[in-house]
């Protein structure tokens, strides 16, 4: 097989001749979680490619509590395990629990064992976790944080491989990415006092932690704060794409985590000008001030806790601010 497709109640394979491989059937209308494509990967390093489908069933919208699946088959269609969360975390008095919705899937580059990551969020409210799913189809919650999960990815580099999870923390209103050894990672985005956000989050902190403000896109489209969108590795360089109020920017980390460039996409732009021509904006692109003013990104580390750097969009290279400008 070489590609999945979802048809009514059934997922099919479908082989190099176009012809349907197998079906596997499904109680009711199956779909792929935010277009999320399958993934054909050898877990065990045995030679033979499982299949790993991503799955929401119409059961979801009727049914309190099923969550959306990772479904493992063999290559001959057989279902080898199914993956599927039911977390309760609880923050102050606030407790959420299923159904969970994917949000992004990826598995590592590297070892004869290949290892699962599952980016999951509620479906109403704002808490994200990412899950580690082994070979054999076990789980765990590997990291939480009081906000959006949107994005992980596997991000190899010359001190390790690491774990890139983007999304939002809503308390810090800005765009995170957390960056997570990729072995034994077990955390949490940073507490003013270090302890887990909640009840049931991993105990732990990230490597680092980065927290990008939104630009006026966010404030002109009545968003509280941007979100990152997706992180992916471009070489030994990470690519975060950050939406802002219907706009994107993009903020490339160099291989020594430190930050190598910030700028406004074609999208951001594009949105711009509409919210020019909507009166949500009072001035055009060229005279933007977000051109003239540096961004601020804040980034935390075990070590040094919070610190500010100032980065001109546009520009590669940060300044760090000093301990009085802080």
């Amino acid at each position: 097989a070489v590609e999945i497709r979802y048809v009514g109640r059934t997922v099919e394979a479908i082989g190099r001749n176009g012809a349907v491989a197998w079906t596997y059937r499904f109680e009711g209308d199956v779909s792929a979680p935010r277009n999320q494509p399958s993934l054909f990967v050898d877990l065990d390093g045995d030679g033979e490619l499982e299949i790993l489908v991503p799955v929401r069933t119409d059961a979801q919208g009727t049914q309190a509590g099923i969550s959306e699946a990772i479904y493992c088959f063999n290559r001959a269609g057989v279902l080898k395990w199914k993956y599927a969360p039911d977390y309760s975390l609880s923050f102050g008095a606030e407790r959420f629990t299923s159904p969970w919705e994917i949000q992004d899937l990826t598995v590592s580059h590297t070892g004869p064992a290949r290892r699962i990551w599952v980016a999951y969020v509620h479906h109403t409210w704002w808490p994200g976790f990412v899950v580690e799913i082994g070979p054999s189809g076990s789980g765990k919650m590997i990291y939480a944080q009081a906000g959006r999960v949107t994005s992980v990815s596997h991000w190899p580099t010359p001190a390790g491989a690491f774990l890139a999870i983007g999304g939002a923390v809503n308390e810090l209103q800005g765009a995170t990415v957390a960056l997570l050894p990729d072995r034994a990672a077990v955390a949490s985005y940073p507490t003013r006092d270090g302890r887990p956000p909640c009840t049931g989050c991993p105990a732990g902190s990230p490597r680092r932690l980065l927290l990008v403000p939104g630009s006026e896109l966010v404030a002109a489209n009545n968003e509280k704060f941007p979100s990152v969108t997706a992180t992916r590795p471009v070489g030994t360089a990470l690519k975060v794409m950050i939406g802002e109020g219907g706009g994107a920017s993009v903020l490339m980390l160099d291989e020594d985590f430190s930050i190598e460039s910030f700028q406004f996409s074609d999208r951001y732009w594009a949105a711009h000008e509409r919210f020019e021509r909507e009166g949500r904006l009072d001035h055009t692109a060229k005279d933007c001030p977000e051109l003239r003013k540096p961004r601020e990104v804040k980034e935390w580390t075990p070590e040094t806790g919070w610190s500010r750097q100032l980065l001109p969009p546009g520009m590669a290279g940060a300044r760090t601010l000093n301990p009085a400008e802080r």
